[in-house]
């Protein structure tokens, strides 16, 4: 009997994780993520995480669980049998266990497989998993699925601003610093600052997809997906961030709010400079790899 198929993003995100989603689920009925898009799972069983994050991942499973799943993502409930809820409940309790992540990912596929090719872990805390936690529990989850982990990109400056515009204005964060102080002081230890660093360590390991938000939105530039995927994809959801209009985006598009809601200011040319200056080495080491950068990455945009 074949293994059932497990796509395991990476994220990264502000980088359309949503909308790839989306194409895959609901455009394609390609993939399922269960009854949660961001279990966060795996970064919970990584002892190398930082406790408060994985306590807080922890506790917004419960929350689920306490509603009920069918209750509390009534959407998805048209299309996940009841018998997978006690499988959930399951697997967001204590201790957590690969074992109950497994079980769980093995209920969404026996629900959905006449109806979705694959299901999917679609956490963006994906990427800041140990090397020793992908050592341990990689070579486990490919016992019982064919594991594919892919992850999509943007070029790095603008998808910082969009975080920490999101993290400044939409979590009050940043204390007495304006939004591009905040945004400049943490740049060197986001996201991404560690694009090329994710890449190669899930390259020791492992078949990687590497899609680039630009390539595919902007550049119509789908077949990294289908040959990845393997399916004849032809069209994508909608993307907030393509074209990129900065706080000019229309807002409003269904379900993309994380999108249209984040970008506050303009990401003035000034700015954009001074934070690629700071990153530099992740354009360098792009280009190392891949011998070009991608349509739009490390220049900025004029926004209209």
């Amino acid at each position: 009997m074949s293994k059932p198929t497990l796509l395991l993003s990476l994220g990264i995100g502000w980088c359309a994780t949503s909308p790839l989603r989306f194409t895959l689920q609901r455009t394609y009925h390609y993939t399922h993520t269960g009854w949660i898009k961001e279990p966060h799972y795996l970064n919970q069983l990584d002892l190398n995480a930082d406790p408060s994050v994985r306590k807080r991942n922890h506790d917004r499973l419960v929350n689920v669980a306490t509603i009920g799943p069918d209750k509390y993502h009534p959407r998805l409930a048209k299309t996940l049998s009841p018998n997978t809820i006690p499988f959930y409940e399951r697997f967001a309790s204590y201790p957590l266990s690969i074992d109950k992540y497994i079980s769980y990912f093995k209920a969404i596929h026996e629900s959905v497989k006449d109806t979705y090719k694959t299901v999917a872990d679609f956490s963006n805390t994906n990427y800041t998993l140990s090397q020793s936690t992908i050592e341990k529990y990689l070579p486990v989850l490919q016992e019982h699925f064919n594991v594919k982990p892919f992850i999509i990109l943007r070029d790095p400056v603008r998808r910082s601003w969009s975080e920490y515009n999101h993290r400044y204005y939409n979590l009050k964060l940043g204390g007495s610093s304006t939004c591009t102080e905040y945004f400049l002081n943490n740049l060197t230890s986001s996201s991404s600052s560690q694009y090329m660093d994710v890449i190669n360590l899930w390259e020791k390991y492992s078949e990687l997809g590497v899609f680039v938000m630009e390539d595919l939105w902007d550049n119509n530039n789908l077949q990294p997906l289908r040959d990845f995927f393997e399916y004849p994809f032809t069209s994508l959801h909608p993307n907030a961030y393509s074209p990129d209009r900065g706080p000019y985006v229309k807002k409003g598009i269904r379900d993309l709010s994380d999108q249209w809601g984040s970008d506050h200011e303009l990401l003035t040319e000034e700015t954009y400079n001074t934070a690629k200056s700071l990153i530099q080495h992740v354009y360098d080491q792009w280009v190392d790899k891949y011998k070009s950068l991608p349509l739009y990455w490390g220049s900025p945009l004029k926004y209209s």
